[in-house]
């Protein structure tokens, strides 16, 4: 069971079957029931682990840590990684020493209270290791970038041309989940590339990145290890708050990035045909813009940028528009540590009140950290202020 968006389920009224066979009104007591688990004082935190071709090894792991997490940088994104370490003293994942778990297994791993547990991180196997000595296994994970980042690729893509056939095609070849699209009909459908010819070979997870550049989404995977494009200014609201009684520590950590002066460079110089009445010259190749009151409050932050994607000054345009619009303002970055909250997610918005600090207001989930042993769960959130908007 996942409480992801309870909120909007809550809007669909009684009466219709979840996914998980429940009732709304049976799922809405499952969603308080749980709640109310995290947030006692006397909680018994629990997690399994699924491992494919193995199923369950819950009983043999030791410990686990993953994270998943939302580069602030407009800049190529990375992806979560994690480990597992597994008590294996009856040999059943070991032989002659080699550890049988092999690269590109999947894993999942749910976490939650009294054995009701959600998800709360898919991804693969990148690598595992055997210890005879101490009878265990070292299991170190990634999300499915790690799949995208390692397969490369370059030519034509004109069938490809929008930021959702590319990503479709490119996890199809992966042999990825097919991704989810915030507003598929949208950007990730309308908006087509200014070049769709990759000279150079380029990893697929560079192309994903390039298409989102195009139309101011990320890539981020979710819970259940499917990736999801979505725009970068979006968040979802969630009722939850942190505050000095489930926070452990909470400091600031840097400012977020601040851009109020853009330079795209497009890669391919403007041609005759393309010249325009607003200041675009013969031969171009790069479009810069600059919100001027924030540079006058802040003092000049620029930032460069490229991709062969874009191609065109019209594509570079629309880029710097979008980047000035949301990279401004004032923001900061937090991390905030507590006993193990599974059901958030990124982009959750949620509220803080710690009094402690002083520090107060609504928050966006940038990073999550789970560190799971058994009968013990931390959570450590890297939170984007609401930014200065002038």
């Amino acid at each position: 069971m996942q409480f992801g968006n309870f909120e909007r389920v809550w809007a669909l009224g009684d009466g219709i079957t979840l996914g998980d066979g429940l009732t709304l009104n049976e799922y809405i007591g499952a969603y308080h029931t749980f709640i109310r688990r995290q947030a006692s004082k006397s909680r018994y935190p629990t997690f399994s682990v699924l491992l494919e071709y193995f199923g369950d090894i819950s009983p043999y792991v030791k410990s686990v840590n993953c994270n998943m997490m939302i580069t602030d940088s407009l800049h190529q994104p990375t992806y979560g990684r994690g480990n597992i370490i597994i008590y294996d003293k009856a040999g059943i994942y070991t032989d002659g020493g080699r550890s049988l778990i092999d690269e590109n297994f999947k894993v999942f791993i749910f976490a939650g209270f009294n054995d009701d547990n959600i998800p709360i991180w898919a991804g693969r196997v990148t690598d595992a290791k055997a210890d005879t000595d101490k009878h265990e296994v070292n299991i170190a994970l990634a999300q499915d970038g790690h799949i995208l980042a390692n397969r490369t690729t370059s030519g034509s893509f004109s069938a490809y041309n929008t930021a959702k056939t590319l990503t479709d095609y490119l996890c199809g070849l992966a042999g990825l989940a097919k991704p989810i699209y915030e507003n598929e009909s949208g950007q990730p459908t309308g908006v087509t590339f200014g070049n769709s010819f990759q000279e150079n070979n380029r990893s697929y997870w560079a192309m994903v990145y390039g298409a989102c550049l195009n139309i101011f989404y990320i890539p981020i995977f979710d819970v259940n290890g499917v990736l999801n494009l979505k725009r970068r200014d979006s968040f979802n609201d969630v009722d939850f708050l942190y505050n000095d009684s489930n926070i452990e520590y909470m400091k600031y950590l840097e400012e977020a990035e601040m851009i109020n002066r853009k330079t795209i460079d497009y890669t391919n110089p403007v041609r005759f045909e393309f010249e325009l009445g607003d200041g675009v010259q013969i031969g171009q190749r790069s479009k810069s813009a600059q919100n001027s009151y924030s540079i006058a409050q802040w003092n000049e932050k620029s930032d460069y940028e490229t991709d062969p994607f874009i191609g065109t000054w019209t594509r570079a345009e629309a880029i710097t528009d979008q980047v000035l619009d949301f990279y401004p303002y004032r923001r900061a970055l937090y991390e905030v540590r507590s006993p193990g909250i599974p059901q958030l997610e990124l982009l959750d918005r949620v509220r803080v009140r710690y009094e402690k600090q002083n520090i107060q207001g609504k928050f966006i989930v940038m990073g999550r950290r789970h560190e799971i042993t058994p009968g013990n769960h931390v959570t450590t959130d890297k939170l984007l202020s609401s930014g200065e908007r002038l």
